[in-house]
């Protein structure tokens, strides 16, 4: 290209030369920055230098730049940079009437450039050019729009349309992070303009008649005082306080539904008449009243607000109650409209608080109304006397209604309940007075709105500057039927029933009454600090900011005021809770499970005689039904040994060997207890093994004796019905003799039993007539295997006998007082019922069922609900059990409290509890955390201080977690579908949390702790349950050949292999492989390279229902970084390993194994073998020498994998 040229001036050399020593763009930057910094300031060059070189990356020094600066200054880089303002001649150009053309400023394009529905990416074209609106200017922008064909959806810049139903939506990314926002017609409006407009609504007061004026002459002040005087006449059109103000109301009230809700869509209207407008907020204010009331309610337990130096936080610690009377506006005088409610279901008459016609004072849906008189509408009745006492001798409290003997009619402006902090709970317009049942209407509304299950945290302090009044008046209706506007008992009115009424500290001193001056005195009434410092006076100081606004609303309909009234309280909350980006809010701020022994006693001899080890197949059925009754009234025998804890004198010679004087000689004192117990558990377990042989065997024997006999019997009966009674072998009357034999036999057996469990167990009579004879001999005999494991450690605790077979009965016991309250049934019937009663009345009110008929239903219901288990009786002996094991479960409560102990089940979810000191269990924490730091790391330190700073770090988490899922989706990995159901909500989850069980050491001379993390509901178990059960199916072919669940697949597994196919033999060796790091065998690196492996190898890279396999390891990666517990004060993340409680955990380390444990499959030595595996443990049997598999154990130790790391157990059959 440098052939074709040639230089053919000075300036050419000149630019050449100069590019090769300062580059082109450094000039440009110094050129501007020279311009742009004043030469006034001392150090310009040297700030020119830094910023160029922090810029470009280089290392100029200031006599360079300066030099650059003198050649600039001097002229001689004039023809490099030219000096015309660029937007002067673009919109000249676009200005000029002849030319035709698409060229703007500003473009606004379609906030997305794929369908949000098929997906598709779109082109865009231009549509229209518009005026926009800036905070200080006014911009020909164009407008660009796309169109999806297969879905009919038209994309605009803040909003998209269907195009079949002519609906328009804006969503969260239409509306958020957006420069401008434009909702259709030829204006557009910057969202700087609109944000100040907000400022300036609620710090000036400034509505949008004195904003038009306002924003209007400043444009033209700003043209006059612009250096190119051709643009004054440019001016244009002027902004619009119709149009702007509808566009601010559609604008915030799409942040207001998105910042309540979790929607990913909002309707809009499709124009900006003022029909299509109020039609828009008729439809939609019931939803957005109840989610403000519902929000700022329970605000306390989400967001709290920050409390002032000196000041207590008093968030929802009262209902302050009043009026503002500041701003009204004409209405209308129709006072016949009145409404009905489930607490007021007598005619309230409210009035009409439409905009009226100037020539009749009536809206246009009122004009053919006839006008009740004052009279029949009057807000009191005879029924309220006492209640508005003389000003004179009472309280100053009375409430006129301004529509008596008045033509024009206006509001009384509004009622609303406002927290002691300054949040707003609820309002309501007043068109007539501020009664005592226009109050409590108010208050039952918002208390109706709220979830019942959130009223445990609603305040019981009602406070009002009329308090006296509305207390006699809610008592003198509550639950009156005979009374003028009675107040029906529902779970609103019954809750306000419940709360306590006081007068606001400002109007204290005009209540005279002595009710006043006590009971409704909150200083006088309580004794709290906490109620003594509630600012009572919120909403008067509220009022004072209020009545600022009379100009700005006393304009507006009744359809639009409503509304403004909505997004002026939540703004103002929304700046006193601190919220941050208060005026573009979103939902990110919202959201926060015998061996044939004989017996020494006769009736144990009995029953050794008995032959049951001999088949019953050719005894006579009467033969088989006594032997049946006899052996199982010995296994009943048997099992009251175990709950007795009396293992068979039989069983005393395994205690021959004393280790008492043994273990003297043992030099480590710690170590004799320890040596002791461990003999005391193995003979224990010895008993209880012999003990469990026994049971066997008698059930081996009685299953065959039960079967022999019902095939028998039912041969008989065959035999008797198809012959005749002379030649059948045995009529119906011997067969009643068998059964009478039976009885007999059972009632004999338990004569006996009671008689020996008396002699022998209870109360130990046999043994010492025994041991006196010397028929056994007189040692402390060691019982079976304990439910309750008394750590060696510790100290000698004074275990009552009734209070260790409470213990012995283990955890899975469950203590009848426990199941059920047995004194509370009423109570518990009324709870239950109140639901049901709610859906009642609910289904009355949709199919509009009469009252008359809806009480008779109602009262069959209950007649029915309550007959159906009031029924239930509950026996004397259950009752006396249960109030007997309740004191004994708290006097073991109390012993562990006083002692400093702590009984915990085992952590491999055996039927036992584990008995220690507190100390010794916290020592074996602290030394587990200790000894497995590097598995998991410290993200926060709980302190006093810092709460609210780590709960902001959580909540960024979450953001930064649905942040990735909505990356996912937009990118088309996963679907609209998915994308909710993933999407963590802050109200939903909980933070995961770590504790500890003990399980018994391998020398079985102390005992460990394994950790137990509860992840329940956790930030990553809605995820970790969706791929569980996106997985699993998948892969469940694979793993489902040497997978077992519980003890019964193990059963059946072993029984096929050593019955059915007949593989066990004398020379098969039994081994168990146990993993000792399951959970933290691999990186989680590894474990997603694992199952990404073996999965696309599996599904051959096909997608698993729409999601790809890289996606699918995405999510594993999103779970395994978001993987969060607590613990002492601490907030830990996993640095290494899985949580143990979760299914997903399992199933990834499951297929991680897989090809591990093929290795082992695959061996020559386990061809036809069983083999099976349950989470960490894997069971096998082999049939080769001894020798030869602890070679092919550690061969596989060594080689396949140095990640895992096990132990294994070997024994022979016999």
């Amino acid at each position: 290209m440098a052939s074709n040229f040639t230089l053919i001036n000075n300036d050419e050399i000149y630019i050449i030369t100069l590019h090769r020593t300062f580059k082109i763009n450094v000039i440009h930057l110094v050129n501007d920055l020279n311009n742009r910094i004043d030469k006034c300031i001392s150090t310009r060059v040297k700030d020119i230098c830094i910023i160029v070189n922090s810029v470009f990356n280089t290392n100029y020094t200031e006599t360079t730049i300066n030099e650059i600066i003198i050649r600039l200054d001097n002229g001689e880089m004039n023809n490099l940079f030219h000096t015309y303002d660029v937007e002067h001649l673009v919109a000249n150009y676009i200005s000029s009437p002849v030319i035709v053309t698409e060229a703007a400023l500003l473009c606004l394009k379609p906030f997305t450039n794929i369908c949000i529905n098929c997906k598709k990416c779109l082109k865009i074209k231009f549509n229209r050019s518009i005026d926009v609106y800036g905070i200080d200017e006014i911009i020909k922008a164009g407008v660009y729009t796309s169109f999806c064909k297969e879905c009919h959806y038209a994309y605009w810049p803040s909003y998209y349309e269907k195009t079949y139903s002519s609906q328009r939506f804006v969503t969260p990314e239409s509306i958020y992070d957006q420069e401008y926002i434009y909702f259709g017609g030829k204006k557009g409006y910057s969202v700087k303009l609109l944000t100040h407009f907000t400022s300036l609504f609620l710090r000036l007061y400034t509505g949008f008649e004195n904003f038009q004026y306002a924003f209007n002459l400043s444009i033209k002040k700003y043209c006059v005082l612009a250096s190119d005087k051709e643009s004054v006449n440019e001016i244009f059109t002027e902004i619009n306080r119709e149009c702007f103000s509808s566009i601010w109301y559609i604008y915030q009230l799409c942040l207001f539904t998105f910042f309540m809700s979790d929607t990913h869509r909002f309707e809009i209207p499709t124009s900006l008449s003022d029909a299509s407008i109020y039609q828009f907020f008729d439809k939609n204010f019931d939803t957005w009243y109840k989610c403000f009331v519902k929000h700022w309610s329970t605000h306390h337990l989400t967001h709290p607000c920050r409390a002032k130096d000196a000041e207590i936080n008093g968030c929802m610690l009262a209902f302050v109650i009043d009026g503002m009377q500041k701003v009204a506006r004409p209405i209308c005088k129709n006072k016949n409209k009145c409404i009905t409610t489930e607490e007021f279901p007598d005619f309230l008459y409210i009035g009409c608080g439409n905009t009226p016609k100037s020539k009749t004072g009536l809206c246009e849906t009122c004009q053919q109304q006839r006008i009740l008189s004052d009279n029949e509408t009057c807000l009191t009745t005879n029924d309220d006397n006492g209640i508005y006492d003389d000003p004179t001798t009472g309280c100053n409290v009375s409430r006129e209604d301004r529509f008596v003997d008045v033509d024009k009619k206006i509001s009384q402006g509004i009622i609303y309940t406002i927290s002691p902090c300054g949040v707003i709970i609820g309002f309501d317009e007043l068109y007539r007075s501020e009664s005592c049942f226009m109050t409590l209407w108010h208050l039952f509304k918002i208390i109706r709105l709220i979830d019942v299950y959130n009223y445990k945290y609603l305040p019981s302090i009602i406070i009002y500057d009329n308090a006296c009044s509305l207390f006699i008046y809610f008592w003198n209706r509550y639950k009156n039927n005979e009374i003028n506007r009675r107040i029906v008992k529902t779970p609103s009115s019954e809750f306000v029933s419940k709360c306590s009424f006081f007068i606001d500290r400002f109007h204290q001193p005009n209540h005279r009454r002595p009710m006043c001056q006590k009971d409704r005195n909150i200083d006088f009434k309580t004794n709290s600090e906490t109620t003594k410092k509630i600012n009572t006076e919120a909403a008067e100081q509220r009022n004072s900011v209020l009545k600022q606004y009379q100009n700005a609303l006393s304009s507006y309909s009744g359809q639009k005021v409503r509304v403004a009234y909505l997004i002026l309280f939540h703004l103002m909350n929304c700046e006193r809770n601190t919220c941050d980006n208060q005026f573009e809010y979103n939902r990110r701020y919202a959201t926060k499970v015998p061996s044939n022994v004989s017996s020494t006693n006769d009736f144990s001899d009995k029953f050794s005689k008995v032959e049951y080890t001999t088949s019953p197949v050719l005894i006579s059925p009467s033969a088989i039904a006594t032997s049946f009754s006899k052996i199982d009234a010995m296994n009943a025998f048997h099992r009251l040994r175990i709950l007795y804890n009396k293992p068979p004198t039989s069983y005393d010679p395994l205690q021959q060997l004393d280790l008492s004087l043994r273990c003297n000689s043992i030099s480590n004192r710690p170590l004799r207890p320890q040596v002791l117990d461990r003999y005391k558990i193995l003979i224990e377990k010895a008993k209880t093994d012999f003990i469990l042989i026994r049971f066997m065997s008698m059930e081996t024997v009685l299953d065959q004796y039960r079967k022999t006999l019902n095939i028998e019997t039912n041969e008989m009966l065959r035999h008797h019905h198809h012959h005749n009674a002379i030649d059948k072998k045995m009529t119906s009357v011997l067969l009643h003799i068998i059964d009478q034999r039976t009885n007999l036999i059972k009632e004999k057996m338990k004569i006996i039993s009671d008689f020996h469990i008396n002699y022998y167990f209870r109360h130990h009579y046999g043994y010492i007539e025994d041991i006196r004879k010397g028929k056994i001999k007189d040692i402390q005999r060691i019982g079976f295997s304990s439910n309750l494991i008394i750590d060696s450690y510790m100290p000698s605790v004074s275990l009552t006998q009734q209070q260790l077979q409470l213990l012995n009965r283990g955890p899975t016991y469950v203590a009848p007082y426990q199941l059920h309250s047995l004194s509370s049934m009423n109570a518990f019937l009324t709870t239950h019922y109140l639901s049901l009663e709610r859906q009642l009345k609910s289904l009355f009110q949709k199919y509009r069922i009469d009252s008359s008929q809806s009480i008779m239903i109602e009262k069959k219901i209950k007649d029915e609900f309550q007959s159906s288990f009031v029924t239930v009786n509950v026996s004397l002996d259950i009752r006396q059990r249960a109030f007997y094991e309740r004191q004994l479960i708290q006097s073991i409560q109390q012993l562990l409290n006083i002692n400093d102990l702590v009984l915990c089940r085992m952590a491999d979810h055996t039927n036992q509890f584990y008995l220690t000191t507190k100390h010794h269990f916290e020592e074996k924490c602290l030394e587990f955390m200790s000894k497995h730091h590097d598995n998991y790391e410290i993200l926060y330190s709980l302190t006093e201080h810092n709460q609210q700073q780590i709960r902001y770090e959580l909540d960024n988490k979450i953001y930064r977690m649905n942040t990735k899922l909505e990356h996912l989706f937009r990118q088309s990995k996963i679907s609209d579908k998915i994308y909710k159901k993933l999407y963590v909500k802050l109200d939903e989850i909980r933070l995961g949390y770590l504790y500890f069980l003990p399980q018994i050491s391998s020398d079985h001379l102390d005992f460990n702790v394994k950790p137990m993390f509860s992840m329940y509901q956790s930030l990553t178990w809605k995820l970790a349950e969706f791929l569980y059960e996106l997985i699993q199916p998948v892969v469940i072919s694979l793993l489902q050949p040497t997978m077992i669940n519980n003890e019964s697949d193990f059963i059946q597994r072993l029984y096929r292999y050593c019955t059915l196919e007949r593989r066990l033999r004398s020379t098969t060796f039994f081994a168990r492989i146990k993993i000792t790091n399951f959970y933290t065998m691999f990186s989680n690196q590894s474990v997603v390279n694992r199952v990404g492996y073996i999965l696309t190898k599996h599904c051959s890279n096909n997608p698993i229902e729409n999601l790809s396999i890289v996606t699918i390891e995405g999510l594993i990666e999103l779970i395994f970084s978001n993987h969060l517990f607590y613990y002492q004060e601490n907030i830990y993340s996993f640095i290494h390993g899985l949580p143990n409680s979760m299914r997903l955990s399992d199933l990834l380390l499951s297929i991680c194994l897989y090809y591990w444990q093929t290795k082992i499959i695959d061996d020559h030595r386990l061809k036809s073998e069983l083999f099976v595996r349950y989470k960490d443990d894997i069971f096998f049997t082999c049939n080769h020498s001894e020798n030869d598999l602890h070679t092919f154990l550690h061969k596989i130790k060594e080689t396949y994998d140095d990640e895992i790391s096990y132990e294994y157990i070997l024994r022979s059959f016999y």
